[in-house]
């Protein structure tokens, strides 16, 4: 009974975590998600775990712009994993599935990028540079 108290508590207090955290417990789930099938493409070398940890953390970085700062992580992480392995064949296959999870994060984040550019008229991943220094300037 114990176990479903805990499961109806959760439940009824995830309304709370989100009015008080904002965007945290979703930008959260979606890195360490990511993170995990990075980590699981590290390990199989399959192409399946590439293209959903780069559209993770994709949604992660849509979430959070921070989000964005994991993806060179992500793709040296498992560039050193291969290059650790040391046979060229499957070296060069391994790359091009590295360069798919960066595809597929640019793939998922690009309507937002786009919309940036629109807006901002500058290509960048992110507006916390440009609208702290427009703030600097009014300010100063």
């Amino acid at each position: 009974t114990a176990a479903y108290l805990l499961a109806i508590l959760s439940a009824l207090t995830s309304g709370l975590l989100y009015a008080e955290t904002l965007s945290e417990p979703l930008y959260l789930f979606n890195l360490f998600l990511g993170a995990y099938w990075v980590h699981k493409a590290a390990m199989t070398g399959r192409l399946l775990p590439h293209v959903l940890g780069g559209g993770f953390l994709a949604l992660a970085y849509l979430t959070r712009p921070e989000g964005c700062l994991y993806l060179p992580v992500a793709c040296a992480y498992l560039l050193i994993i291969v290059l650790g392995r040391r046979s060229f064949p499957t070296m060069l296959r391994d790359v091009a599935k590295i360069s798919a999870l960066a595809g597929v994060f640019l793939l998922v984040s690009a309507p937002y990028v786009l919309y940036l550019h629109h807006y901002t008229g500058t290509w960048s991943f992110t507006t916390k540079g440009g609208t702290a220094a427009s703030a600097r300037h009014w300010i100063t």
